[in-house]
């Protein structure tokens, strides 16, 4: 075998939802020179996310569909974040698919994706 050298730059990104001061010390944070919080949306925020991944997944947006999910919300406490309209839909068309149907914004898809996807402790 021949070795070759491919240049390439690295970036190493740290996520996490728990307090970074909480993991590491005052030392370790002091070289991470960039630190971005990202925040959760907001509902209209949340709300356009919403509709762009019923887009991308070919799920026919429906405002009763959002109301639906966001019905789970507030009924649970639970806090909006960019990744749950991507991840709820997902486990909608898994549930659909399970059974046989199209998916789309029909309440008791909507119930199992979100008994599926969020965990009551």
């Amino acid at each position: 075998g021949k070795k070759i050298e491919i240049p390439f730059d690295m970036l190493i990104i740290f996520s996490t939802n728990l307090d970074p001061k909480d993991l590491v010390d005052e030392a370790f944070l002091r070289r991470i020179r960039y630190k971005i919080a990202i925040d959760s949306p907001t509902l209209p925020q949340f709300e356009e996310i919403f509709r762009r991944m019923c887009a991308r997944k070919q799920i026919e947006f429906t405002a009763e569909g959002l109301g639906g999910f966001l019905a789970y919300y507030t009924a649970n406490g639970l806090e909006y974040r960019a990744c749950h309209p991507r991840d709820l839909l997902e486990q909608l068309t898994d549930a659909a698919r399970f059974f046989g149907r199209p998916a789309a914004l029909q309440p008791d898809l909507i119930r199992m994706a979100c008994e599926s996807y969020f965990v009551k402790l």
